[in-house]
């Protein structure tokens, strides 16, 4: 507890109160996964960035994965894009932020048409 309060009273005492009170409840393992997620919401509100995943085919230029990412999400104007390769898509792509997914792969499209014509 004294290294913690050496490394985080100085810095912030409501993050040195918030992992004292992990460190007294068992949940210290918790620490990286919270941190992580505080990362990522400073990022999105104060920074702008929107973390997204563009998974496709093979590889996107920066130009045409920005401008999926725009017209999906329009109102952010700053995303860190990462362009993920899965050959079983065919073609199309997927987008993802966080839990939401918006999928506009070949493979999905014929899905729905084999839905539409055998029900």
């Amino acid at each position: 507890m004294k290294i913690f309060k050496k490394i985080f009273y100085n810095f912030d005492v409501l993050l040195f109160k918030f992992i004292k009170l992990l460190i007294l409840k068992k949940r210290e393992s918790f620490l990286k996964e919270i941190l992580l997620e505080y990362n990522r919401i400073y990022e999105e509100d104060k920074k702008g960035f929107v973390k997204s995943i563009v998974i496709s085919a093979f590889p996107l230029r920066k130009d045409i994965q920005e401008m999926i990412a725009h017209k999906i999400i329009s109102k952010k104007k700053k995303f860190h894009i990462i362009n993920q390769i899965d050959k079983s898509i065919i073609g199309g792509f997927l987008f993802r932020i966080g839990y939401k997914e918006w999928n506009f792969s070949i493979q999905e499209q014929l899905f729905h048409i084999q839905k539409y014509i055998f029900h």
